[in-house]
């Protein structure tokens, strides 16, 4: 698999709904974006998990730390994790 390869929308659906879960069951974001990024088959994906973790332990929000993520999540994907912390 090329490492350019764009993640796949099964990666993405998987991702956002295992995170869903784990963060209703109260784990930290923090700690969720550490395990969904050991989950991932792609290591591009995981890659990119561990710099969103770094940018939210920053202080970035979720959703700007995807959306920093150039190609690898879409608009709407951003925007309805955007939507979701308000």
């Amino acid at each position: 698999m090329p490492y350019f390869q764009k993640i796949s929308l099964q990666e993405k659906v998987d991702f956002v709904k295992s995170l869903a879960v784990m963060l209703r069951s109260s784990i930290p974001l923090n700690e969720a974006l550490i395990a969904l990024a050991g989950q991932v088959e792609s290591k591009r994906f995981r890659e990119i998990l561990g710099r969103v973790k770094e940018k939210v332990e920053e202080g970035v929000s979720l959703g700007e730390a995807l959306a920093r993520e150039g190609d690898a999540f879409d608009a709407i994907t951003v925007n309805l994790l955007k939507a979701g912390e308000k």
